[in-house]
């Protein structure tokens, strides 16, 4: 018994002074460490205020900057590692003051300033495919033994238990086929459950507010999330909320038929409740859309082509509205989980419907009623489809579809 005493005791003080080994270390070295490796992997300086390691087991960063990329404040409660499954568990990681950049274009998806530029392991590779005679006579070689290599190493898998992140801001720029800038700030995030590389089921509560580049200060909507995903099984249930969007927000956006100065609108705002559920792939999105306020200009304002088509509006308006005075339009999306196609045919179908109840009573709202201001009336009404404006959405929708697909694609691969 008084050999197994001095045996445990001599194990804790291995122990003891090995954990004061590296908390020394840490603290001394951490952040001239973590420096060197952003300066040596990605070619760009990093600064940072404070780096420390703090007991038992928790790193924490103060003030760091990185070009675009920034946060006040970093910190990591670690887990346990297993050296058998190259599993490692983080216990909890907040993020607070996260100023972040995200960029598409057509070479793909980029978190400024991390781009495939400034990746210098990239580009040493991309050298060392030929020899010293210019030729690339090795490469085939060099490749057959990066496959083999890559074959024998297994990668981490992390589990995140709980992830937060405060008061944030992300802006996400879409160079890729349509140009949109959009800043989501105030970001309030918590996820629970968060497995990488390969996702589990993991639950998530958010909110942002979302601002437009051309007016940082005004909110153009809220936008809330609550529910969870479990993306290796495809099926996820999910509850989005926008609140109170902005419509002129972005109007630089529109196509010029649908700006606000040429359907006759001064201001406009809308709200949209979806329900995202998805059974082995399949996703069905049931959505309420209501219009909060509208404002028109006035003719003389206006002009005439404008005021008339800000008078079809109204009549869409009219044709929505129910017994408390609310406009409201319920609409289903039915698409796949893992390649969402947002198909806005039902919702232009039920605005279709409404006008196919009396469509010449529309349309002598709309022109008089004359004989001639019917016929007048309908071309009218060509010239301000609903489906051009549903696809104007569609878009916006689309620019945050296709990173979100792009960023998949190079998790999986």
């Amino acid at each position: 018994m008084k050999k197994i005493s001095i045996f445990v005791a001599i194990v804790l003080v291995i122990l003891i002074l090995i954990y004061g080994a590296i908390f020394v270390f840490a603290n001394a070295q951490g952040k001239d460490l973590l420096i060197s490796a952003i300066r040596d992997n990605f070619g760009i300086q990093a600064n940072i205020k404070e780096f420390s390691f703090r007991f038992p087991f928790s790193v924490r960063v103060k003030e760091f900057e990185c070009e675009d990329l920034s946060l006040k404040t970093a910190s990591v409660s670690l887990g346990f590692y297993n050296p058998f499954t190259y599993h490692l568990s983080l216990r909890a990681v907040r993020l607070e003051g996260l100023r972040l950049k995200i960029v598409k274009d057509e070479k793909g998806v980029c978190l400024s300033p991390f781009t495939a530029d400034t990746n210098l392991k990239s580009r040493t590779i991309a050298t060392s495919n030929f020899d010293s005679d210019g030729s690339n006579h090795g490469q085939k070689a060099r490749l057959a033994n990066d496959s083999s290599v890559a074959d024998n190493t297994k990668s981490i898998s992390v589990t995140i238990n709980d992830f937060y992140l405060q008061d944030s801001s992300i802006e996400v720029t879409n160079k890729d086929r349509r140009f949109m800038q959009i800043i989501l700030g105030d970001i309030s995030l918590h996820v629970r459950g968060f497995t990488y590389p390969r996702f589990s089921k993991f639950k998530l509560k958010g909110s942002t507010s979302v601002f437009s580049t051309f007016d940082s200060e005004k909110v153009a909507g809220r936008v809330r999330l609550d529910g969870w995903v479990n993306y290796q099984k495809k099926n996820m249930d999910l509850n989005l909320k926008i609140d109170n969007f902005d419509y002129s927000m972005f109007n630089s956006y529109y196509p010029l038929s649908c700006r606000v100065d040429n359907i006759g609108i001064r201001e406009a705002s809308f709200s949209l409740s979806s329900n995202l559920v998805s059974e082995d792939n399949d996703l069905t999105i049931d959505s309420t859309l209501s219009l909060d306020k509208i404002e028109y200009m006035r003719k003389e304002e206006a002009g005439d082509s404008a005021y008339s088509k800000a008078g079809t509006i109204r009549t869409v308006v009219a044709c929505f509205r129910n017994n408390q005075g609310k406009t409201a339009i319920n609409f289903q999306i039915k698409t796949k989980m893992d390649s969402p196609n947002l198909d806005f045919s039902s919702l232009k179908n039920k605005i279709s419907g409404a006008f196919n109840i009396n469509p010449f009573t529309i349309l002598k709202t709309l022109t008089g009623g004359t004989k001639d201001g019917v016929v007048k009336g309908a071309g009218k009404m060509e010239d301000l489809t609903i489906g051009t404006m549903i696809d104007t959405f569609k878009n916006i929708g689309d620019n945050f579809t296709d990173i979100f697909k792009n960023k998949e694609k190079s998790s999986s691969e």
